[in-house]
């Protein structure tokens, strides 16, 4: 098991979710700014920004299945 299916197995608070949620957000602005370099015309380096969206955009998946699978499992802080 790695350590990416350890920590979803964990019971995680309200305060988890939202720190991921701050990574999430993050993610979402560099995605967007890579698309409007995308849109722009850059002289043969689209290829290297087609690839590290590529790349964020399965780090950002990751996050949202991981904000869900948080939300069912957590806990009230405190509690």
């Amino acid at each position: 098991m790695d350590s990416f299916e350890s920590n979803i197995r964990q019971k995680h608070t309200y305060s988890d979710i939202e720190l991921l949620n701050i990574e999430i957000g993050a993610y979402e602005k560099m995605i967007n700014t890579y698309n409007q370099m995308l849109d722009e015309t850059f002289g043969g380096s689209e290829e290297f920004i087609e690839s590290r969206l590529q790349k964020l955009n399965g780090v950002y998946a990751e996050l949202l299945i991981r904000r869900e699978l948080m939300k069912e499992e957590a806990i009230p802080v405190g509690v």
